[in-house]
């Protein structure tokens, strides 16, 4: 994102804001990626044999794009049917990294405690849990989403597929 797709209006405070968000955005673009290609690699699949189980007209350029984080992969529910695995695993990572993670934060705080007081040390914790409280919020909203994105998708799709028939049938 650029500052040329903002519109000039926009205070420069929330410009910055919506370039950093861009930003994190790209990021995640790639680290998703990268979890794809790993995954197909595991898999042992090429990009063109992931692209022919999803449906519709995805190439393996599509693939190739999405790996290297150029796009964002818009169809997780689809991507993550064709890789075998799950959206939270493409977007978080396998449950074993998570788990690695989650298991990690006790050990952080633990080394933060020795260098804080236990004011500031419940303040972190504190924080910590109500961070951990909006990720799980928001993983609950991104899988809604995605389903309802998906729902739409195929109803998207059945409609084209009865307008084809249609004019299939009336000879245009």
């Amino acid at each position: 994102m650029t500052s040329q797709v903002l519109p000039p209006n926009v205070p420069s405070k929330s410009r910055a804001y919506l370039l950093r968000l861009a930003a994190r955005m790209a990021e995640e673009a790639e680290l998703i990626g990268r979890r794809m290609a790993e995954r197909r690699i595991e898999l042992g699949l090429t990009q063109r044999e992931v692209a022919e189980r999803m449906p519709g007209s995805t190439q393996g350029s599509d693939v190739s794009r999405w790996a290297r984080g150029k796009h964002s992969p818009e169809p997780m529910p689809q991507i993550a049917e064709a890789l075998a695995t799950t959206i939270a695993d493409l977007v978080s990572g396998p449950l074993a990294e998570r788990a690695a993670k989650e298991q990690d934060a006790p050990d952080l705080l633990d080394k933060l405690s020795e260098k804080t007081s236990n004011g500031q040390l419940s303040a972190l914790r504190g924080e910590v849990a109500q961070l951990g409280d909006q990720i799980a919020a928001l993983e609950t909203t991104l899988l809604a989403e995605l389903g309802q994105l998906r729902s739409v998708q195929e109803d998207q799709q059945k409609r084209q597929g009865r307008e084809k028939r249609s004019s299939e049938e009336t000879g245009t």
